[in-house]
């Protein structure tokens, strides 16, 4: 009796109970820079006892199909189909999806992977590093799409968008189109992951425009203060595609080399401008803070020397 009729159609229709332009989703960014962190720790010639210590990934256990198997973020990302080799941690955290796939889905991609040889191998990243440049696997990514750029594109704009104006039939409609057109672009992990077999990952690409990756675990590192290369390796990490750790940077280089010899996009220079406006509106406010207690010291007739204060002398009459 406390639900509105309206929400209550809302509900039954399958319909969000309300609209706005962007959503978020959820970046555990520090998993992804530990594990890359941990990485480079390990493989340096720096004594075990005097290493950081370096806390590592928890892996959720998940029922895959009458089996308890470990799923890992991290893996989402080093494991990507092939289709998605450059995109970044940022892009990937915003388009893309992750779905157990039915019975008809599965057996046909795993019929479709054994066809081809590049599935037929267990990847590790290095080796899938290697093979990007073979003339077999450039042909395969251009062949490995199930609709053309060319009919999504006209389907995305002519069938699947939707205006305020329209009638909720046609609302509902087009945006059961939209979900058809994305589902159907699904692509198996490769390598060693965990859900290879009964998982299918696809990316909505018209997410960029609307999805906000939100930040768990504490906020950016500065990039004037503190720790320079964690600060570096945290951008890199999110903004440099990358599948092994060895991707984002060569042995004989330094974070800090590595960041400034980077070319960044005008977005992702954007991004990281927009990352230091909470550290200058909390500098700025410390500062506002500090005039502010100057001047009511002076005002109440004492002379700040440091952290204390000294009484004004005054004449007697």
């Amino acid at each position: 009796m406390e639900i509105g009729s309206p929400m209550a159609s809302m509900y039954l229709l399958g319909n969000p109970d309300h609209y706005a332009s962007h959503t978020f989703a959820n970046f555990p960014w520090r998993v992804y820079v530990n594990f890359v962190r941990k990485f480079w720790s390990d493989a340096s010639d720096v004594p075990s006892e005097f290493r950081e210590d370096i806390p590592e990934d928890s892996i959720a256990l998940q029922n895959n199909i009458g089996q308890i198997v470990g799923a890992s973020v991290v893996d989402n990302y080093c494991f990507r189909p092939l289709i998605y080799e450059n995109l970044n941690l940022y892009e990937w955290i915003q388009c893309h999806q992750k779905k157990q796939l039915n019975n008809s889905e599965r057996l046909a991609l795993l019929e479709e992977r054994a066809n081809r040889e590049e599935y037929m191998k267990d990847f590790t990243p290095s080796d899938i590093r290697s093979e990007t440049d073979d003339e077999s696997l450039s042909s395969f990514l251009e062949e490995d799409i199930d609709l053309p750029d060319s009919d999504t594109e006209s389907i995305e704009s002519n069938e699947t968008t939707w205006s305020v104006s329209d009638p909720d039939e046609i609302i509902v409609e087009k945006h059961l189109r939209h979900e058809k057109l994305v589902t159907i672009i699904k692509h198996l992990c490769i390598g060693k992951h965990t859900q290879r077999d009964t998982h299918g990952v696809y990316c909505d690409f018209t997410r960029l425009q609307n999805v906000i990756p939100n930040f768990i675990g504490g906020a950016i590192p500065r990039s004037d203060k503190g720790d320079r290369e964690f600060y570096c390796t945290t951008i890199l990490t999110i903004f440099k595609p990358w599948r092994n750790p060895e991707d984002l940077k060569d042995t004989t280089s330094t974070w800090d080399q590595t960041f400034t010899e980077h070319q960044f996009s005008d977005r992702q220079k954007e991004l990281i401008n927009n990352f230091k406006l909470r550290y200058e509106c909390n500098d700025a406010r410390d500062d506002h803070y500090q005039t502010l207690q100057k001047k009511n010291a002076e005002a109440r007739g004492k002379k700040p020397r440091g952290n204390e204060y000294t009484w004004r002398k005054y004449d007697k009459f």
